[in-house]
């Protein structure tokens, strides 16, 4: 199944996107997660203080669809502002939640 988690994170720094790559690049490419397909940094196009990171994964995720990863990069990134975690799954999976019914 393919999934991805969501980190949101709104600064009161402007410009940290490079440091937030930085930062959390060793953490994404030092260790070997089974299923990670990429990690991609987006920035908001209006506000400079607005990071969103997407982990894809093509993986049977957890009940709680949160990975270790996830958690650790969460952790770490509250020391620059405020986060907010999720998980989303493609329409096209036989998920029992999805409303697409597929």
């Amino acid at each position: 199944m393919q999934w991805i988690e969501i980190i949101n994170l709104r600064t009161i720094e402007h410009g940290l996107e490079n440091l937030v790559r930085d930062f959390i690049r060793p953490i994404t490419e030092n260790a070997e997660y089974e299923g990670l397909i990429r990690t991609t940094i987006y920035y908001h196009a209006a506000l400079e203080t607005d990071l969103s990171i997407h982990l894809c994964w093509k993986t049977n995720p957890s009940d709680r669809y949160k990975t270790s990863l996830g958690l650790r990069l969460v952790d770490t990134l509250e020391n620059f502002g405020l986060t907010y975690h999720s998980a989303w799954v493609a329409s096209d999976t036989n998920h029992p939640n999805n409303p697409f019914g597929r």
